[in-house]
């Protein structure tokens, strides 16, 4: 029923970083002032973690769910080369909430270690999120397919427990090929890439990374 969080992609070939290069070197702002323009020069080691911030970690993204829609329906809609056969209705039922816009959070915490899932549940509690749920997770896996290609994503508001008491929840992976919507065990800790889908309980922003 379980299957293990994949690594991630390999790193970018030296002609397509080449090309992003260029791009990040167009879009800077040009309205940029001499004193701003120093300070980053002057501060590399900082410019550096701005820039894998932006554009390694994904923080938030607005998607629009609507909870009427089944987990067969999503699962569907996900298109992935392979999906447990145990994520269903039944397993996982759909909690009744309001339909409309929900900003996901990929939250990481940025250690140096494996995580377990109720330390990520205790952790996200405290940064003021709930742990998003398998048809947000299913959302968003339909509406950014190519994000899971990234890192693992893990929706630890939905957890099935089995005839033998094992719990299990559900989480977005890839290998280099394929997308997958795969079960993890509850008590077994995540690897250090992993982002976990996350929901705000207020609209208040938040640093993700702790």
């Amino acid at each position: 029923m379980e299957e293990k969080a994949q690594k991630g992609p390999a790193s970018v070939s030296i002609g397509q970083f080449a090309e992003l290069a260029a791009a990040v070197i167009s879009q800077l702002p040009r309205e940029i002032d001499k004193s701003a323009a120093k300070m980053w020069i002057e501060n590399q080691d900082h410019l550096k973690e701005v820039l894998k911030e932006a554009l390694l970690k994904p923080t938030h993204i607005v998607i629009r769910v609507d909870y009427t829609k089944t987990i067969e329906e999503m699962v569907k809609a996900g298109r992935y080369n392979y999906y447990n056969p145990d994520i269903d209705s039944k397993n996982f039922p759909v909690a009744k909430r309001e339909n409309g816009k929900v900003d996901v959070h990929l939250v990481h915490f940025d250690l140096d270690r494996q995580i377990g899932s109720n330390e990520a549940i205790g952790k996200l509690d405290i940064m003021g999120f709930r742990p998003a749920e398998l048809l947000e997770l299913l959302v968003l896996g339909a509406a950014y397919p190519e994000l899971q290609r990234q890192f693992p994503i893990v929706a630890l508001g939905s957890v099935s427990q089995s005839p033998t008491d094992s719990r299990y929840v559900p989480f977005l992976s890839s290998n280099i090929c394929d997308r997958h919507l795969c079960l993890g065990w509850f008590d077994h800790s995540w690897f250090k890439d992993c982002r976990f889908a996350a929901v705000r309980k207020s609209n208040k922003s938040l640093m993700l990374d702790i």
